[in-house]
């Protein structure tokens, strides 16, 4: 089992500073806001230690979301995810893209 896929099977809690469940989450999760994301992290945690948590936590967690953002971002499934489970597979490509978009951002 790979890391992405361990952590999309952790049940961590982490808190979204500033997220409002009323608000559309596209507007809150996009390319544009890994800055703003950064800075948001960096005024709750002093180190590195919890940005996957942290990024996970940005992953939408209900089929509907994870395929409309999956869509959206025009990612792929491919012959190595074979014998996965579909939403899995969606998952954690939507997190490594979001995790590559908030480290590309962290220095």
């Amino acid at each position: 089992m790979g890391t992405s896929q361990a952590i999309l099977k952790a049940n961590h809690m982490v808190v979204i500073f500033g997220y409002n469940p009323n608000d559309d989450i596209k507007s809150f999760i996009n390319m544009e806001n890994w800055i703003e994301h950064v800075r948001e992290y960096k005024e709750h945690y002093d180190s590195d230690e919890y940005i996957i948590e942290y990024v996970d936590s940005l992953v939408p967690c209900y089929y509907n979301d994870i395929l409309r953002e999956f869509d959206d971002m025009s990612l792929m499934i491919g012959p190595e995810h074979a014998g996965m489970c579909i939403w899995e597979v969606m998952a954690m490509s939507i997190f490594n893209t979001y995790y590559e978009s908030f480290m590309e951002h962290w220095q």
